[in-house]
């Protein structure tokens, strides 16, 4: 154990021992027992009781990091503790009887009792405590629209209130929005391309489009895609102007023009049928219809054949809001002939209704207020935000990946964990408020899970009191409790010049290996304060094999890791707000869009590790979906997968690059290392979700 603060409660009156639970071994100070829930319990030596001296005792805490409590209480020396292999009597050195001034240590010998534990509390005591509520199954797996989501965020609200935040939302510490959470299609949605009308199954409208008809001739726009840079301009000397636009799903795959889209992130960005329909606004169309029919290219053999056609697109929430057109996707068969008709120059005429109906839930992020507590003259404009979301998936559904089991899915690392490291960066923040030279605000976002629907409307709406123009930094606690091997990955580090220089002492004094990268974007609440403008950090101790599962309970988290995290946040905070001028924002290109990629129907269902992993490139395994090609294929967590295909695989964006060239059906050998060893196993790429 680390010598370093864990709690500021006083210690107990000096005199006998308290208690520690009895080991199962003599040959090592750890023992487990149901009287501690079955926790390991640990006892060591520290000067914890007089950190500038030599007055160690000895001490006791469960292998969380919880309940700490002191064990001797004499003046001098104890330490190198030690059980009999029974359990019953306790070796340790003292130089307790020795002469003053000698340091004389001798070996001492007693009765080890049980008896009523006096602990101190510590930052990890206090987050176990926060998670646990959080994660009881009593909060239905804080799923949007649920009353355990509701009385969640009450538990929060009642923890600022009694870390003495002030209310910092639109509504006392509340800030109330609504949140989407599912789309029908109802009756009158229906399609007809040059006079026939197609069946229900042969199209789906998306779920941004507009809910309105529009009728009128067809005009064919290849792909739909305009970029200057590519020289790409799918519109041009078209007049579709109050007209209906057909256009190719995806992008150009073969031929000079597929060079042009071969990277992932061009068939992401201009594969997009957002973006698609965006162009088509804005060139006046009325409706936007995409169809199935690759391109056959220049110079390809007659007996070329287009790739099999990909399924329809669901008709879902994700994305949801109106496109300014109507948009829908058709079968191959109903875009083939409307475009065979156009080709041989006659005019086919379209009709396009939608009805789409949306269900909301209301919803609220947490917001309270630390001002600073500096003199007026030294107090600097602009505050600093801390967040963490407070909502997970309630009894699973689309983003679970335990999908056949409706059951509360606990979310204590996500994102429990997140919240009360929070709560305990509040807290150490509070006791150093006459330091702090610009007011903080602490969030608690609900809607993360639903699309970081809580921190977008924050950034769209801020709260009084909060400019963003203004704002010196976002800090997003996600996933903070399986620290392991105790290495926290800090993203978002190239989002401002300065933020090596101050998130590395905090790291060096919470004795924590700190690996700091990234620009500011990534799947999470920090995400939309980057694009808004503002430096963000974003902590996280990785993927597992329980994320998004119900498996993520309370017992499974590394407390005494939490903690020293909150420290690390805390003293970042605490150097944000006192330093002179703004931070230097470096902006970066948004990432692509997830967008509509045929290759991306080939999926192996695993879970990168983006916490980092072995020195020798690949891809570190987190986990697998369960029956995913990777699961029936063999791969499992802990894997470092290095080939596919006979393709290497150095990186998640390799991986990526590796799917994008096969198609769903096909076997391939997959070589993982394990054990040290490679294994070599086959594997079948599925169909992915979309």
């Amino acid at each position: 154990f680390q010598d370093h603060k864990w709690g500021t409660s006083p210690p107990p009156p000096a005199g006998e021992a308290v208690r520690l639970l009895p080991p199962g071994s003599g040959r090592r100070p750890l023992a487990t027992s149901a009287a501690s829930g079955g926790a390991d319990r640990i006892i060591f030596a520290s000067n914890y009781g007089d950190p500038k001296g030599r007055e160690f005792d000895l001490w006791a805490v469960n292998a969380d990091g919880t309940e700490l409590e002191r064990i001797t209480n004499a003046p001098g020396f104890d330490g190198f503790p030690m059980f009999s292999p029974d359990g019953k009597t306790l070796a340790f050195a003292s130089n307790r009887a020795s002469p003053p001034g000698s340091h004389e240590t001798n070996v001492f010998v007693a009765k080890w009792q049980d008896g009523p534990r006096t602990t101190l509390e510590s930052g990890a005591d206090r987050i176990k405590r926060d998670v646990t509520w959080l994660a009881d199954p009593a909060r239905e797996g804080r799923g949007v629209g649920t009353a355990g989501l509701d009385a969640a965020g009450a538990y929060v609200e009642k923890r600022f209130q009694e870390l003495g935040l002030a209310a910092a939302g639109d509504a006392g510490f509340r800030q109330p929005f609504s949140v989407t959470t599912g789309v029908t299609v109802e009756a009158g949605t229906r399609v007809s391309l040059g006079g026939v009308a197609l069946a229900q199954d042969a199209f789906a409208p998306l779920g941004f489009s507009q809910s309105a008809d529009a009728t009128g001739p067809l005009v064919f726009a290849g792909y739909g895609i305009v970029d200057k840079e590519l020289g790409v301009d799918d519109y041009a000397g078209l007049d579709v102007k109050g007209k209906l636009v057909l256009v190719r799903r995806f992008v150009p795959a073969e031929g000079p023009e597929g060079e042009k889209f071969a990277s992932t992130e061009a068939q992401r960005r201009f594969g997009d049928l957002r973006f698609k329909a965006f162009l088509a606004r804005e060139r006046g169309a009325k409706a936007l219809v995409v169809f199935d029919l690759p391109e056959k290219p220049a110079g390809a053999p007659a007996d070329w054949t287009a790739p099999s056609e990909s399924t329809l697109p669901v008709t879902s929430a994700e994305g949801y809001g109106d496109a300014g057109l109507v948009v829908v996707a058709v079968k191959r068969a109903a875009g083939q002939a409307a475009l065979d008709a156009l080709a041989k120059k006659k005019k086919v005429d379209g009709a396009v209704a939608v009805r789409l109906a949306f269900a909301h839930v209301p919803a609220f992020n947490v917001l309270g207020r630390l001002a600073a507590g500096a003199p007026k003259a030294q107090r600097l404009p602009g505050a600093l935000v801390i967040g963490a979301h407070y909502d997970h998936l309630g009894f699973g559904g689309f983003n679970s990946l335990a999908p056949e089991k409706h059951e509360p899915h606990l979310g204590a690392d996500d994102n429990a964990s997140g919240v009360g490291a929070m709560l305990e960066v509040a807290r150490l923040l509070s006791e150093h408020k006459a330091e702090l030279r610009r007011d903080v605000i602490f969030a608690a976002f609900s809607g993360e899970e639903t699309g970081l629907v809580g921190s977008t409307w924050m950034t769209s709406h801020p709260p009084p009191g909060l400019e963003l123009k203004t704002t010196q930094a976002m800090l997003n606690l996600d996933m903070v409790g399986r620290l392991r091997a105790n290495k926290l990955a800090v993203l978002g580090a190239e989002s401002a010049a300065e933020w090596k220089d101050l998130v590395a002492p905090a790291c060096d004094a919470a004795r924590v290996e700190c690996n700091a990268s990234g620009d500011g974007y990534g799947p999470s609440d920090q995400t939309p304060f980057y694009a808004s403008g503002v430096p963000v950090l974003f902590f996280f101790t990785g993927a597992h094999a329980d994320y998004h599962k119900p498996s993520d309970t309370a017992d499974k988290l590394n407390y005494a890791g939490a903690a020293q995290i909150a420290k690390v946040v805390a003293s970042v905070a605490q150097a944000v707000s006192v330093r002179e001028g703004r931070l230097t924002y470096r902006a970066v290109k948004s990432p692509a869009p997830r967008g509509d990629v045929r290759s991306f129907n080939a999926a192996l269902g695993t879970i990168p590790d983006y916490s980092g992993g072995p020195e020798r490139h690949g891809v570190l395994l987190a986990g697998v979906r369960p029956g995913g090609g990777a699961d029936l294929g063999g791969l499992k967590r802990g894997d470092l997968l290095v080939k596919l295909g006979g393709s290497p695989v150095g990186s998640v964006e390799d991986l990526m690059y590796v799917l994008n060239a096969h198609k769903p059906g096909e076997t391939v050998s997959a070589v993982v290392v394990r054990d040290g060893k490679d294994v070599t196993l086959e594997v079948t790429f599925q169909e992915g979700r979309r």
